[in-house]
């Protein structure tokens, strides 16, 4: 599996270089509005999933201790900030709880557990394979859809004392728990990513075996068409926004997936108790 990782870097190389291009180029600006949902059927889903103490999956009690708002919430907008983050407005449609005076008919806005990124329009780079764009998920929760009420848990960004916020900043806030705080009933289920193949596939172990070879310099064309075969056959593994925007969220665990749809189960019968 080491092999696999060291030709997957190195074939993933160029978008990578590609994707920081943009973020440089990107972050400069703020407040940009971005792409309708509609609009992000073929951008790519990124699954960064590392072992993280903010990835475990909370109870509904964890959820209802640790928010200062629980909300219902329509999301209408949503703009990229200038680190590349998706940051939801939203209208209130319901306060069930709220340390802020909250009311319903607020707007509000929701730092997304989300990080993005559009390829300026006819803007190609030499290598990368084509898409609109990239959506990273370093946590189990989807981006929220528009025109869709949410069960949200929400906590307060920690500003500095001597930091003057903006009004916006004085109404935007984080989710509770980033790998799970919203919940909509119309998209309740767990996206399983299904994991990859644990052997090399056939272009891998050729061109395993042409690096380690003690002439390899004279394999470099061959070894740059497994390079692009490799490439094409990491695209086909590769989730869209397309496969997953009828999900809530999304996990490679099969744990993970069990203890979230615990939860959701849980969100589904407060839901139903109070009407929500």
């Amino acid at each position: 599996m080491k092999f696999r990782r060291v030709i997957l870097m190195t074939c993933l190389l160029l978008i990578t270089g590609a994707f920081a291009a943009g973020v440089i180029n990107r972050s400069k600006a703020t407040g940009i509005q971005i792409v309708s949902d509609s609009e992000l059927d073929n951008f790519i889903v990124n699954l960064v999933f590392e072992q993280k103490p903010e990835q475990t999956v909370p109870t509904l009690t964890e959820l209802e201790n640790k928010a200062t708002e629980i909300l219902i919430v329509e999301p209408y907008e949503r703009k990229m900030s200038q680190n590349l983050d998706m940051l939801s407005t939203v209208k209130v449609r319901k306060v069930i709880k709220s340390g802020n005076a909250l009311q319903a008919g607020d707007t509000i806005w929701i730092y997304e557990s989300c990080l993005f990124y559009q390829r300026p329009a006819g803007q190609e780079f030499a290598g990368a394979l084509s898409e609109p764009g990239w959506i990273s998920c370093p946590y189990n929760q989807l981006p929220l859809r528009q025109q869709t009420e949410y069960l949200v848990f929400l906590i307060r960004p920690d500003f500095p004392t001597e930091y003057l916020q903006s009004e916006e900043e004085k109404n935007t806030f984080l989710y509770a728990y980033p790998c799970a705080s919203a919940f909509s009933a119309k998209h309740d289920e767990v996206y399983l990513k299904p994991a990859d193949n644990a052997e090399l596939s056939p272009a891998e172990k050729e061109l395993q075996e042409l690096i380690n070879r003690p002439d390899s310099a004279a394999y470099q064309n061959r070894i740059r068409e497994l390079q692009d075969q490799i490439m094409q056959e990491v695209a086909a593994r590769r989730v869209a926004w397309k496969d997953v925007k009828a999900f809530g969220f999304i996990t490679d665990n099969e744990t993970a997936k069990t203890a979230l749809e615990t939860l959701i189960a849980e969100i589904s019968n407060i839901s139903s108790e109070t009407g929500d």
